[in-house]
């Protein structure tokens, strides 16, 4: 799968916070909540990271303890 420009910016957003819910990633990368979440399925079934995982490791950049990766 070719990445462009969205993809990019969906991954960058999820990684900043992975709790953000469809509409409001949606509304950051400048997509309607439909074609964003075909787009982060598609990211996550080309074996990009799943936003459970983004959120995870954006809570560890944070300093936040207490989170797993498992």
């Amino acid at each position: 799968m070719k990445m462009d420009a969205i993809d990019l910016k969906i991954l960058a957003e999820l990684q900043n916070d992975g709790k953000l819910s469809n509409v409001e990633l949606a509304d950051r990368v400048g997509l309607s909540p439909s074609p964003c979440l075909t787009r982060v399925r598609s990211l996550e079934d080309t074996g990009c990271p799943s936003s459970k995982i983004l959120e995870q490791l954006s809570a560890l950049s944070n300093g936040e303890s207490g989170s797993s990766l498992v």
